[in-house]
Formats: structure tokens, sequence, C-alpha cells
């Protein structure tokens, strides 16, 4: 399931008589609304993550389901470059670009880092190193 997706899970029954007249919602324990057969989410958001249980309920009782757990994909959130150290760099200094991500589902396994608009490294290091700078260096990250 992706962010923004829609998602319907269905509260069926069965074996009961009479069939079931009302049904309740939870995620992670907290009822939800509205009270329907089926929940919908238009467009499911990594808050909607968790285990969702329902309960049906007819003149003779209630039932609850088991756990369906729902784990809500997106993409990097928060993603931010950082220079290091951060003071004004000159030739021969050394400096590290940091590629730093608040929170991302999946983790983040692949960095892509771009130099004034052309692709300059690929592959699963957040950081660059650089050990002596060059004018060469010079440029938009």
């Amino acid at each position: 399931i992706k962010e923004g997706d829609r998602v319907e899970l269905d509260c069926s029954c069965t074996d009961s008589n009479p069939q079931p007249t009302a049904f309740t919602w939870f995620l992670k324990g907290t009822n939800l609304w509205p009270k329907k057969k089926v929940h919908t989410i238009q467009k499911i958001t990594p808050a909607d993550s968790g285990e969702y249980t329902c309960s049906a309920t007819n003149k003779a009782g209630a039932s609850s389901s088991k756990p369906v757990t729902v784990d809500v994909k997106y993409a990097p959130k928060d993603v931010k470059l950082e220079i290091l150290p951060r003071n004004t760099l000159k030739e021969g200094d050394s400096a590290r670009l940091q590629c730093t991500i608040k929170t991302s589902n999946p983790a983040v396994d692949k960095f892509t880092w771009y130099k004034d608009a052309k692709l300059y490294r690929n592959g699963q290091d957040s950081v660059i190193s650089i050990p002596s700078l060059t004018s060469d260096d010079s440029g938009s990250y």
C-alpha cells in the first residue's frame, strides 16, 4: 500500500445468526468512525499504518476479528544536504557532504548525487568525503 492509495477494509462475518447489524473499527485500539462494514480510507497516509481490527455485533453479542497490519509505503521526507564543516572552505581543506532523511518507508538504500544538475554519483553512500578541495569541486550539489 502506497501513500495516497485508496484502501478498503471489509469486516466480513461468515457465520452469524442473525447477521450483524453494527460494525466497529479499531486502529491500534482506538475506535474509528464511521461505523460501517467497509472502512474506506480515500487517501492513505503514514499515520494510517498499524493494526486494524473490527467488531461485528448482532442481538446475540459481538465478535472481533484478528488484527490486520497495514504498512503504508512512502518516499523519503525532509531530505536535507549539509556541508561539513560549516565554516568557509578554501582549497586544500577537507569537506563532507551529508544527505539526511527524516523518515522513509521502506528505508533509503540508494542515494543519487548531482553536481550542477548533472549526475555525479550513485550508490549507498549518504556521505561524500572530499579530502582536499580543489576548484573542480566548486558547484551546486
